[in-house]
């Protein structure tokens, strides 16, 4: 029985889908023409020639030509659909070196040069490029998949984790950059911000100051913001302690900077506020700085000159070294210029630091021309600064709080006691603070009969106290759980002083100096300081208006203007309180989370502009003072149950409230004018804060008694919100680019 002969495959079959794979771009070059089979011999024209050289010579040619059409039509795409060269013998594939191939086609005329028209290769194949394509096709012309070796997938399992690895920790870097912890809440129409408070300390400001009808700025300010009669300072008031105190909201017996200079008797080591090398190492510094509890929650602070920001560990991202000669300008340019920065580099909280009426009112004391005019230029700074609040439509963004640490009052000649009259001054080892005096004996003398000998020579007009730290300290002081306060004080009234006859000979007719001195007893009326504040955070305490917007800085005429104003003025009077307190409202106006203070209060209240307030018996430093007793009066004092407070429970809320997003306000941040900081902000070169010892950085991420479930989601929920808050970033920072670039595009002026 014969035999049926199956059809062969055609060339276009062989080039379908189900049988190409990576080989088959060497044979697409060849040309089969329009038919599937090839023409018969026969059928193609001769060859005709004159001679019968030239008839051998096209004898070999045509001989050639056969033998390439058979290779073509029963060897290259014969067979059943597999790569055949010669015969198959005896089950073995016959191999042809790349040499006789060549031959057989033609030699090099046909393209057979190295990488040629097929594919083949040069004569130095030796056969293994025709193992390779026989190799690369299954029996029935279908493609045999290849298997991957273990290498390979290995190989290919480690370059995708470690891809996936890079991009994980390329996010969380960038993420980091861009500092992302807090959200953006607010948008000033062409930038958005975070919650954002500005916070600036008016040195030696005192609350009556503002009475004088010298700072139209800042009396139309508080008209339009929240603030009490006055704020009481903590105890000793002076600069130092009081700074501390505002921004860790803890009493200078807590945070341990109990005066501008003192003896520690563990460290064996004096501290000095003028000297950097007395004063700036960690040890010294108790608390937790304001600028610290919100960079530990992922934000980003910036301080500016302020008492303790340069201490080793307490720092900031950015911190200003003191420069005392500073102009006011310089410095409104260089916190509007921290507020310019791109967002990932913006600070959430700037605090700034302005020494001027301080240092006037120690120089020429506190009811003379210059303080006068120190006051004024002052006001001008705010003015400016305010304008330029305004000018980048974040008045109603960014919360601003002006604060002073404590007040001045007079000195003189007349008012002067000499220690040496007082007691036998050998008899003492370290003397503490200024003008008070903390007396700390040595060893060899008995305290207690010190102290019964400087009782004996107190009077009620002798115009000075003394106090055993832990027997009769005024508990309202917060004065005496501290081995670093003295065991011994002796306290001036306010206004006299405490020499010794070196410093001020008694037969001297010079003026006594500093002409105005503050240290004394907090609740005086001449040691307030003052507290007002404006902005998202404290908008349901206080009303719309923007007085100082309308404001003629010559004059002091509001000129109304409801373009400006943006609606009534209205002033939210509250009761008076302690500085300890600005701490928790700072926290409560970024909203992060407090860290442990001494504050008590409860909120803030409004109260009635006609409600009266307690009355204080004046001191003896009132009838120095050229104030009037009218403005005496209506700053009295109350103690702010200094006494009681300690009894009542902290709480979480101090009536700040969270603000709502604002609609998009029209841009006017295009202004050219506006000062942009392009440069690297001046830093210190401090170390990291250190958190506290068998607390781990990180915040409540680390540490603590939390199960490591608890940990696990703690972390996750912080990679979340630092993803979250980079792509905010990124969509933030592409809409501000499109907004800058429709502002460009914007016709200017003609």
């Amino acid at each position: 029985m014969a035999r049926t002969k199956k059809p062969r495959p055609s060339a276009r079959d062989l080039f379908s889908r189900s049988s190409y794979d990576r080989d088959a771009p060497a044979y697409t070059a060849v040309d089969t023409g329009p038919s599937h089979t090839l023409p018969p011999v026969s059928a193609r024209p001769s060859t005709s020639s004159t001679s019968s050289g030239d008839d051998e010579e096209g004898a070999d040619v045509l001989r050639e030509e056969e033998e390439r059409e058979k290779l073509l039509a029963g060897g290259l795409f014969g067979g059943k659909g597999s790569i055949k060269i010669g015969k198959k013998v005896r089950g073995h594939r016959r191999k042809r070196s790349a040499g006789q191939v060549a031959s057989m086609m033609g030699g090099k005329r046909l393209g057979m040069e190295a990488g040629g028209e097929y594919g083949i290769g040069d004569e130095s194949s030796d056969g293994d490029e025709d193992e390779r394509l026989g190799g690369a096709w299954g029996e029935k012309g279908g493609v045999k998949p290849r298997k991957p070796t273990f290498r390979k997938i290995i190989l290919f399992t480690s370059l995708l984790l470690s891809f996936l690895v890079v991009m994980i920790f390329a996010s969380l870097a960038l993420s980091q950059e861009r500092g992302a912890g807090p959200a953006m809440v607010f948008h000033n129409g062409t930038h958005a911000f975070a919650k954002t408070t500005l916070l600036i300390s008016l040195d030696g400001l005192r609350a009556d100051f503002l009475n004088r009808h010298l700072t139209p700025t800042l009396t139309s300010f508080i008209n339009s913001g929240v603030s009490p009669p006055y704020m009481v300072p903590s105890f000793p008031s002076v600069t130092f302690p009081n700074h501390w105190t505002i921004v860790t909201g803890l009493y200078p017996e807590n945070h341990g900077i109990v005066s501008n200079s003192f003896y520690d008797p563990k460290l064996k080591a004096e501290f000095y506020y003028t000297d950097p090398a007395r004063s700036l190492q960690r040890q010294w510094w108790g608390g937790e700085p304001i600028w610290q509890t919100l960079e530990k929650q992922g934000g980003r602070a910036a301080v500016h000159m302020w008492p303790g920001s340069e201490a080793d560990g307490h720092g900031a991202a950015v911190v200003d070294r003191f420069n005392s000669t500073e102009r006011l300008d310089i410095k409104v340019d260089r916190i509007l210029g921290l507020l310019d920065l791109p967002v990932q580099k913006r600070p959430q909280l700037v605090a700034a630091y302005v020494p001027d009426v301080d240092v006037s009112g120690h120089k020429f004391g506190p009811n003379t021309t210059e303080t006068d005019n120190t006051i004024r230029d002052v006001d001008g700074m705010l003015h400016s600064l305010f304008l330029g609040l305004e000018a980048r439509n974040l008045s109603e963004i960014v919360n601003v709080v002006v604060v002073s640490d404590h007040g001045m009052a007079s000195t003189d000649r007349s008012r002067l006691f000499y220690f040496e009259d007082l007691m036998d001054t050998s008899l003492i080892e370290h003397v503490d603070g200024w003008p008070l005096y903390g007396l700390r004996p040595y060893p060899q003398h008995n305290l207690t009969e010190i102290y019964v000998g400087l009782k004996a020579q107190e009077t009620p007009d002798g115009h000075w106290s003394v106090y055993l730290r832990d027997v009769d300290m005024p508990a309202r002081y917060h004065f005496s759980r501290n081995p670093r306060i003295a065991p011994l004080w002796i306290v001036p009234e306010t206004g006299y002083v405490i020499v010794t006859k070196k410093e001020y000979p008694p037969d001297s007719t010079e003026p006594y100096h500093p002409r105005g001195l503050h240290g004394y007893d907090n609740l005086h009326p001449l040691m307030r300081a003052m507290f007002v504040a404006r902005g998202p955070a404290f908008q349901h305490l206080h009303g719309e208006g923007k007085e100082w917007l309308g404001l003629d800085r010559h004059s002091g005429a509001v000129t109304v203007n409801e373009t400006l104003t943006k609606g009534a003025v209205r002033a939210g009077r509250v009761q008076p309180f302690t500085n300890v307190e600005v701490y928790r409202l700072l926290c409560q106006s970024l909203g992060i989370k407090e860290a442990a203070s001494d504050a008590t209060l409860v909120e803030l209240k409004l109260v009635g502009e006609d409600e009266p307030e307690p009355e204080v018996k004046p001191g003896a430093g009132d009838d120095f003072e050229h104030t009037s007793t009218a403005s005496t009066t209506a700053s009295s004092s109350s103690d702010s149950s200094s006494d009681s407070s300690a009894a009542q429970e902290p709480t979480k809320s101090i009536g700040i409230q969270t603000p709502e997003p604002l609609p998009v306000r029209p841009t006017k941040i295009s202004d050219p004018n506006a000062p942009v900081v392009t440069g690297t902000p001046q830093n210190i070169g401090i170390s990291p804060p250190t958190p506290p010892e068998g607390e781990e950085e990180g915040g409540d991420d680390k540490g603590g008694d939390k199960t490591w479930w608890e940990l696990l989601k703690s972390k996750a929920e912080r990679l979340k919100g630092k993803l979250e808050g980079w792509w905010s970033s990124v969509w933030v920072d592409d809409a501000s680019a499109d907004a800058d670039a429709d502002l460009d595009d914007t016709p200017g002026p003609t």
